[in-house]
């Protein structure tokens, strides 16, 4: 799955950006939800990468992609969550639904 987005408003000097990705099952009940919201469970087999590019060399939109192998996950619908904030501004989030289908019959999936 290739993940692509751009970011603005980073300067020159100021710290660089920070970003979390996490896949994780999608249609949690409320239930699920709730308890992640009160912190009594955590995240239900997500997968998690966090990672902080460098300060900009020049003010103007930072276009960035990622590619994300994802052969260990089962068939089924997946929530990717991205989150990205700068020193000093609100942290942003962007959350998308994915659907992996399993590989058709005979064909055998990634090694």
């Amino acid at each position: 799955v290739r993940l692509a987005w751009e970011l603005y408003g980073a300067r020159p000097g100021g710290g660089g950006p920070a970003y979390r990705l996490t896949i994780r099952p999608a249609g949690e009940s409320v239930f699920r939800r709730a308890g992640r919201w009160l912190r009594i469970v955590g995240e239900a087999d997500a997968v998690q990468v966090e990672w902080q590019d460098p300060p900009p060399e020049f003010i103007g939109p930072a276009f960035r992609a990622l590619d994300v192998d994802l052969p260990a996950l089962q068939p089924g619908r997946y929530a990717v969550i991205l989150e990205a904030s700068l020193p000093g501004r609100s942290r942003l989030v962007r959350e998308m639904e994915i659907r992996l289908d399993p590989a058709p019959s005979g064909e055998a999936g990634p090694p």
